[in-house]
C-alpha cells in the first residue's frame, strides 16, 4: 500500500476507491442507452444527477474524467430527447432555465475531461 500524505485521499487504497465510485457512475450512465437511446426519465434521473457528481469529484477529488468523445455522445444524445419531451410536461420558462443547466453541466465536464486527458496524455497523471 502507498500512502503519500496525510490526506483521506492520498494513498493507493483510497484512489482505487474513487476509481470505483467514478467506474459505478460511468455504469450508471451507461445504462442509460441501452438501447442506444436515452428518455427523458433517464436522463433527468440519473444521467444528469451521475454527471454533476461526477463533475464534482473530478473537481474536489482529482477523480479521472469521462473521455471527451464519450461525453459528447452522451450530450448529442440526450439534449435532442430534453428538447422535444420538456416542454410537453414543464412550463417553457423552467425549460429553459433547466437546459442551461444542462449545457452547463456538460461545458464543465467537457474542460475537465480536456485538462485532465491531455495532462493523462502527456504522462503526467497516472489515474
Amino acid at each position: 500500500m502507498g500512502t503519500w500524505g496525510k490526506g483521506n485521499l492520498d494513498g493507493d487504497g483510497p484512489r482505487d476507491f474513487l476509481d470505483d465510485v467514478v467506474d459505478n457512475l460511468e455504469q450508471e450512465v451507461e445504462s442509460c442507452f441501452e438501447n442506444g437511446e436515452i428518455t427523458l426519465q433517464a436522463g433527468e434521473d440519473v444521467l444528469m444527477p451521475a454527471l454533476h457528481i461526477w463533475s464534482r469529484l473530478c473537481e474536489s477529488c482529482a477523480a479521472h474524467a469521462p473521455q471527451l468523445d464519450q461525453l459528447r455522445k452522451w450530450m448529442t444524445a440526450y439534449l435532442p430527447v430534453y428538447d422535444r419531451e420538456m416542454p410537453e410536461l414543464a412550463d417553457p420558462q423552467f425549460t429553459a432555465e433547466r437546459r442551461k443547466v444542462i449545457e452547463a453541466t456538460f461545458k464543465v465536464l467537457e474542460k475537465q475531461s480536456e485538462a485532465y486527458w491531455n495532462k493523462a496524455g502527456n504522462g503526467a497523471c497516472s489515474n
